[in-house]
């Protein structure tokens, strides 16, 4: 049972903080949406909560190929604090998966996420690039994540 002290929308994510929660179970790492262009923001963010994860992404205007600084400052910010609270979350030394969707306006962004990975106090941090939505939706099914809505469907059919 997860502690008290952890908000409730992480509680019900499903994965608990250490192996010892999960009565010693291994458990996927944790992941957030840290970056994806405006035009698959919607798609995204509906296959994370279905699958588990948090949207942490601020998409950037469609067709754009680089934010302003004041907006890079901001998103940059939010995937350094999402990527914080889910490591906080997560079992001593399990990496925190942070996924990149290509498209246009992220470019910069995939690239900041590349050296971020690189530095003191983000070694817990892995950057699972993919192509679309679908393909993150295909990453989650073979590397096992649950599903919300089969969960949901195999409860109504027992």
């Amino acid at each position: 049972e997860p502690s008290p002290s952890r908000p409730a929308i992480f509680a019900a994510m499903g994965q608990g903080a250490s192996a010892a929660d999960a009565g010693g179970a291994a458990q996927r790492p944790r992941f957030f949406i840290a970056s994806c262009p405006e035009v698959a923001a919607g798609r995204a963010a509906g296959v994370a909560r279905r699958f588990g994860g948090i949207y942490g992404a601020v998409p950037e205007g469609p067709g754009q190929e680089e934010s302003s600084p004041k907006e890079f400052v901001l998103w940059s910010s939010r995937v350094e604090a999402q990527f914080a609270t889910l490591q906080q979350l997560s079992a001593t030394g399990q990496k925190v998966v942070g996924v990149a969707i290509a498209g246009p306006g992220v470019a910069s962004q995939r690239d900041y996420l590349r050296r971020l990975q690189t530095k003191p106090g983000f070694e817990q941090l892995e950057v699972k690039q993919c192509g679309d939505v679908a393909e993150l939706e295909a990453w989650l099914v073979g590397e096992g994540y649950p599903c919300a809505e089969a969960a949901e469907e195999a409860a109504l059919v027992t």
